[in-house]
Order: C-alpha cells, then structure tokens, then sequence
C-alpha cells in the first residue's frame, strides 16, 4: 500500500511541476507546524506525514525525477 501511496504522491508531483506549480520539496517531509485538520493522521505518530521524514522526501523526490524522465510530454 505504501509503494502505491508514494508512486501516486510522485506522479501528482510531476504533473504539478509540469503544470507550472511549484513545489517546496524543503518542506516535503518536515513535520507540521500548526494544529492538524481535515487530515489524515497517522495512529502510530499522531502525524500527518511519515516519522522519518527527511528519508521520505528524498525518496520521493527521487522517485518523481525517474517519473519525469521516464513519462512522456
């Protein structure tokens, strides 16, 4: 399940920088900052995003530069 939640997130932010968005892969993987709501959170964390982050990020910003060379324009 996770390699399908990561490969969608990776594809959406390729198509978002292909969209002209841009993306602030600084804070990817930092935690948040504010009270949560309308999230999803994590039951073992209490966090919206994975506990170790900084190692998520990268991999998925990995992940989505394999996708952008790999998927057609």
């Amino acid at each position: 399940m996770l390699a399908l939640s990561d490969g969608f997130t990776a594809t959406v932010l390729v198509l978002a920088e292909r969209a002209g968005i841009t993306i602030d892969w600084a804070h990817l993987g930092a935690a948040p900052d504010g009270p949560l709501e309308d999230v999803q959170v994590s039951a073992s964390t209490g966090m919206s995003t994975a506990a170790e982050g900084g190692a998520w990020g990268a991999g998925l910003r990995e992940k989505a530069r394999e996708l952008s060379r790999r998927m057609p324009r």
